[in-house]
C-alpha cells in the first residue's frame, strides 16, 4: 500500500483511537532498530518510468560483491532497499557509484531517524567529473578542490588518471544536486585580471540526461520543455552533448581487503580504478546495469 493512502487512513482514526495512551519503545529495541538502520540504504532509480523491480533485484543481487551479503527489498513505485550486514559492505557500494539501471541513474540515500521514506529526496549523486581545458597553473589538488566545489560537494580530487591516459584534465568526484541542472562548463578568472578562462566537464557514466533543460531522470524526447521538437540544434551544440558523456579511466586492480581480495577504484592517492557492466568486471557498459 502505497504511503498516501496510509496517510489517508490514518487521519480517518476516530478521536477516541487518537487519546489511548502512547507507548514508548524499549531502549533496547531502538538501540537494535538503529543498527539496522546504520547499515541501510534506500534507493530510486531517477526515471519517469516504472522499472522492472524483479530485474533490478536480480541483477543488483549478483553483481554487488558484498561479503557478507545483502538483502534488497521492493519498495513502492521506482524505490528499494538494500540491507548490508556490514558497514564495511554498505561504504563499498556508496563509493562505486554512480550505478545506473536501464540508463537511468540510481539514487542512494542513507535514512536518518526512524528512517520515513517519504521524507526522502534522493536529489544526490555523486560522480567523477573530469574538468578540460586546464592551464598548467591549475593541475594542482588545491585548485581541483576549488574547481569542484564549484559544481558540487567535493569528495576527492585524481590527478593522475589524466598523466596514464596521457590528458590533461582534473578529475574530481562531487556530489551532484540533481534537482538543479547539470553544469557543462566552468567559468573562472584565474589571475584576477578580467580574463575569464572557460573549462568544460564531462561526467563519466553519464547516462539518460535532456540535452534541452539539462536535467537527469528523463531524455530529449521526454522533456516537458522540448516543446513540438522543431527546434534547431547546431552541429556545436550536438557535439558539446555526445562529449558531455565521458568513461572511466581503463581499470586497475587492487585488493580492497586483503584477507578477502576485493576490488577498488582510484581517488587522489592513486588507488586503482575499477568499473563494470553488466555484471561483468571490466568492459563497457552494455547491459542493464553499471557503476562508475
Amino acid at each position: 500500500m502505497k504511503s498516501e493512502e496510509l496517510a489517508i487512513l490514518c487521519s480517518a482514526l476516530s478521536i477516541q483511537e487518537k487519546e489511548r495512551p502512547v507507548e514508548t519503545l524499549d531502549a533496547k529495541l531502538k538501540a537494535k532498530g538503529e543498527h539496522l538502520l546504520s547499515l541501510c540504504l534506500v534507493g530510486k532509480v531517477l526515471s519517469n518510468k516504472l522499472i522492472n523491480k524483479e530485474a533490478l533485484i536480480n541483477v543488483l543481487s549478483n553483481l554487488w560483491r558484498a561479503n557478507e551479503g545483502v538483502e534488497i527489498e521492493d519498495l513502492e513505485g521506482n524505490l528499494f532497499a538494500c540491507h548490508f550486514k556490514s558497514l564495511e559492505d554498505k561504504k563499498y557500494i556508496q563509493s562505486g557509484g554512480p550505478w545506473t539501471f536501464d540508463r537511468a541513474i540510481i539514487a542512494l540515500e542513507e535514512p536518518s531517524g526512524t528512517g520515513e521514506v517519504a521524507s526522502m529526496k534522493f536529489n544526490r549523486v555523486e560522480f567523477w567529473v573530469r574538468i578540460h581545458n586546464l592551464p598548467l597553473l591549475c593541475l594542482t589538488e588545491d585548485i581541483g578542490t576549488f574547481l569542484g566545489s564549484m559544481i558540487g560537494e567535493v569528495m576527492d580530487v585524481d590527478l593522475l588518471a589524466a598523466k596514464n591516459i596521457g590528458e590533461k584534465f582534473v578529475r574530481v568526484r562531487v556530489v551532484v544536486d540533481i534537482d538543479e541542472p547539470l553544469k557543462r562548463s566552468l567559468r573562472v578568472d584565474l589571475l584576477g585580471n578580467g580574463v575569464i578562462t572557460t573549462m568544460l566537464l564531462r561526467y563519466e557514466r553519464l547516462q539518460d540526461f535532456c540535452f534541452k533543460c539539462s536535467m537527469l531522470g528523463h531524455s530529449l524526447r521526454d522533456c516537458p520543455d522540448y516543446g513540438d521538437g522543431k527546434e534547431v540544434i547546431t552541429e556545436a551544440q550536438l557535439r558539446l552533448n555526445v562529449w558531455l558523456r565521458s568513461e572511466s579511466p581503463p581499470k586497475r586492480f587492487n585488493n580492497r581487503n586483503a584477507s578477502a581480495g576485493r576490488r577498488s577504484w582510484g581517488n587522489q592517492s592513486g588507488k586503482p580504478y575499477f568499473s563494470a557492466g553488466q555484471g561483468n568486471w571490466g568492459g563497457e557498459p552494455s547491459g542493464i546495469i553499471q557503476r562508475k
